[in-house]
């Protein structure tokens, strides 16, 4: 069910032109498919926003907040603009690719 605020969205949006729509539109269809877009979804948003579905499959594919398959439980995502490299996004990612290998400790010894 919408929600108000999101009501409030997608009447200003639309009302701008239609086409405006498709990313309120696109938000709400993955929430409601479960964290995915189906193509079926895709089809009854660019029905709704009168627009090519073309169109939204592009806008779709261009921001990386909207998934086109299925993800697992835990879906994690890394900046890689510049500003997050700046801020060492980098080492993140190194770092999850290749974890550091915990050594067991020696003796313990005291003094």
């Amino acid at each position: 069910m919408l929600t108000c605020t999101l009501t409030h969205t997608l009447t200003i949006s639309l009302s701008l032109t239609p086409q405006a729509g498709i990313i309120p539109l696109l938000d709400l269809a993955q929430r409601q498919a479960g964290g995915f877009l189906p193509v079926a979804a895709m089809d009854k948003v660019a029905k709704i926003v009168e627009a090519a579905p073309m169109r939204v499959y592009e806008v779709a594919a261009f921001y990386t907040m909207f998934n086109r398959e299925k993800k697992g439980k835990y879906f994690i995502q890394l900046c890689g603009t510049t500003p997050c490299m700046i801020n060492g996004s980098e080492e993140v990612s190194h770092t999850h690719t290749h974890p550091p290998t915990l050594k067991s400790p020696g003796p313990e010894t005291r003094a």
